[in-house]
């Protein structure tokens, strides 16, 4: 897997940005963005030593046929969302290994749990009967989709809808559509392939994956497969996301059960017949439920090691953002906290702001750099 970032080509970081974009209604605006970085140490946020920068384009993995999978990182270039996209990256660590372990994050209205496995692997009888191993211990765990349930049928894809002569093998139908990029999306074919086939590791405790739902009967039946454990970054191509930017793109039978995404409050647009608000959401289903203010309590459990569960506040802090235009001189419109990282590895809690003028259309670079943006940071 080679990691790729489109901003390469930026020469310094950048904390701030001044920039014309528009929403997911399509209307324009004149926007300061900020982003601001603190570190958890003994149980509370200081301003860190080293500053997240701006993420200006979506950074993903690549396949190793050059298609994006995981989203790494999405844009802080984009305009203001209905709701603080909460997102968690980086690797549980366990003091003690055990075989499952459970994790959780809420600040605010916005939560999600998950529950952490060991390896294990698919036994597969004779007659075609599947049962599962019992997970090893481990002490460390990736978070990611791509140890969530998800993947590719290639088999199927061959078997029930072979490309022409010549012509590449693309994922399509035969990818789970919620997660192209994980293990345990089967069609119900030839059961003896999946005989020592490595399971999902992340979980929602809600969706555990059972042996008897291993294999699909057809690759429009996605609905009601377990959905994967995330609590971190939605990439474009996965539903609902897509869904949200595109309108419905993806076929699928009649749901037996209620769909997942929506038992929480933040899957209330679903299904989507075109594009609305929540469209530039990018977090996990659950995580993006409500704008926060910056000073919400933040509840994590299970996810830093030797801590059960930590308690924190958001910093206290907001930016004031002054725009100052040709003519028409300084403006300080309302900031609006899009996003919220926490990291595992780093410790840090990244915070990223907005704050836009509206503007009738996207406003020409050359009429942009006249522009001038001034941030200041200060207590709430």
């Amino acid at each position: 897997m080679t990691q790729v970032s489109m901003a390469e080509t930026e020469t310094a970081p950048r904390y701030e940005a001044l920039v014309s974009l528009s929403d997911a209604a399509r209307r324009g605006w004149l926007a300061g963005v900020a982003t601001r970085t603190y570190a958890l140490v003994a149980g509370r946020l200081v301003l860190a030593d080293h500053q997240r920068p701006l993420t200006l384009t979506p950074c993903f993995d690549l396949g190793d046929d050059g298609e994006a999978t995981t989203l790494v990182d999405d844009s802080d270039l984009v305009g203001p969302k209905v709701a603080t996209d909460v997102v968690v990256t980086g690797t549980v660590r366990l003091e003690t290994p055990a075989s499952r372990h459970e994790v959780a994050v809420g600040i605010g209205r916005s939560q999600r749990r998950a529950v952490l496995l060991g390896s294990r692997r698919v036994a597969v009888s004779s007659r075609g009967e599947v049962s599962f191993d019992d997970p090893s211990t481990f002490d460390t765990i990736d978070l990611g989709l791509a140890r969530a349930f998800g993947g590719y049928d290639d088999y199927a894809h061959r078997a029930l809808a072979p490309p022409k002569q010549g012509m590449p093998l693309r994922p399509g139908p035969f990818a789970y559509p919620r997660n192209p990029m994980g293990s345990g999306w089967l069609i119900d074919l030839d059961r003896r392939r999946a005989d020592g086939m490595a399971l999902p590791q992340i979980e929602d405790p809600t969706q555990p994956l059972y042996p008897s739902q291993l294999f699909v009967s057809n690759e429009r039946a996605w609905l009601d497969a377990p959905a994967p454990g995330n609590l971190g970054w939605l990439p474009h191509h996965c539903y609902p996301r897509l869904e949200r930017l595109t309108g419905p793109l993806t076929t699928h039978e009649t749901p037996r059960h209620r769909v997942f995404e929506t038992t929480f409050e933040d899957g209330d647009d679903l299904p989507c017949e075109r594009m609305g608000p929540r469209g530039l959401q990018g977090a996990a289903p659950g995580l993006a439920v409500e704008r926060l203010r910056g000073d919400e309590l933040v509840i994590m459990r299970g996810l830093l090691p030797g801590v059960d569960e930590l308690r924190f506040a958001l910093p206290r802090e907001r930016p004031k953002i002054t725009i100052t235009m040709p003519n028409l001189g300084k403006r300080t419109p309302e900031p609006i906290l899009q996003t919220v990282r926490l990291d595992l590895d780093r410790r840090t809690v990244s915070l990223t702001w907005f704050g836009g003028l509206r503007t009738a259309v996207a406003i020409p670079e050359a009429q942009v750099v006249q522009c001038a943006l001034a941030v200041r940071h200060s207590k709430l």
